[in-house]
């Protein structure tokens, strides 16, 4: 769609739309994007910054968004394939970002296979704030490797994982909504068996800090036809996990409804610790 070379700068507003690009805006270093009231519909990838390849390599700096508000990625139409729908709202490499801020308009992603993706990210920390996920088929957020902070935004009826860092230099989740009910999208399990996680967070560096709080974790499962289980945060530890580790989960409320001595819910959780966790943790 369309491509931020060096030193670019670009504003989108007024329902601007962008529909079926392969990605519909690439920044891959030194641009300012100030992107408002824009709708990212039917691309491969909404919004992709940064690049593969050395960190240092052709920009002495990266792409950011100096406004980020009331913005819709969705994907309303299948693609080329009847199965293949919007592969990323937001796909980040080798960069950090700060999505919203706390007065942006709230962001929707919604329809789509990831809201935001983190592939990779320079050391650092990234920022999401106010967006709004919303039967996204995967994860909400997707992190391969970071440092993010995430903070007011709501995530509704994700498929898989509202958040899901595999591995985590540093995890701050605060005063976000989590919810699932029996419309969310099945995963196509043996026998339909469906594991949803409202936070999964895996592989700790060293001094890796984890402070979840001031969050609203719910779910409302009553389809007794349903094979739907549940957990509300995993921690999954390993003997191998950095020293110093430090995990702060305060101030959430856990409201699960689920149907009472129902067969089909096998493996529920508010809070599950999986794995080994060093003394040094």
């Amino acid at each position: 769609g369309i491509r931020l070379e060096k030193d670019s700068k670009i504003i989108t507003k007024s329902n601007t739309e962008i529909e079926d690009a392969l990605v519909a805006i690439e920044a891959k270093c030194t641009a300012r994007l100030s992107i408002a009231n824009t709708i990212f519909n039917r691309n491969l990838v909404g919004i992709k910054l940064g690049q593969t390849g050395t960190f240092w390599d052709p920009c002495p700096s990266f792409p950011v968004f100096t406004k980020f508000s009331q913005n819709t990625f969705q994907c309303n139409a299948p693609l080329n394939h009847p199965d293949e729908i919007t592969y990323a709202g937001i796909q980040i490499l080798k960069t950090n970002v700060t999505i919203g801020a706390i007065n942006s308009g709230p962001n929707k992603f919604k329809n789509i296979r990831f809201g935001i993706r983190f592939d990779s990210q320079w050391p650092g920390t990234s920022i999401i704030n106010r967006c709004d996920f919303e039967s996204v088929l995967t994860d909400g957020i997707f992190i391969a490797d970071g440092n993010i902070t995430i903070k007011n935004c709501n995530f509704t009826n994700c498929g898989f994982r509202g958040i899901n860092s595999l591995i985590t230099r540093g995890l701050v989740v605060e005063q976000c909504r989590f919810y699932c009910n029996d419309d969310v999208a099945g995963q196509g399990n043996f026998n339909n068996w469906n594991l949803y996680h409202h936070i999964r967070a895996a592989g700790f560096a060293l001094n890796c800090d984890v402070n979840i709080n001031h969050n609203n974790f719910r779910c409302n499962f009553t389809n007794q036809e349903k094979i739907e289980d549940f957990i509300g945060i995993e921690i999954i530890g390993d003997l191998t996990m950095g020293s110093l580790t430090h995990f702060q989960i305060e101030w959430n409320t856990f409201d699960f409804l689920l149907e009472q001595n129902s067969p089909t819910q096998r493996d529920c959780a508010q809070i599950q610790l999986s794995g080994e966790f060093p003394s040094t943790s």
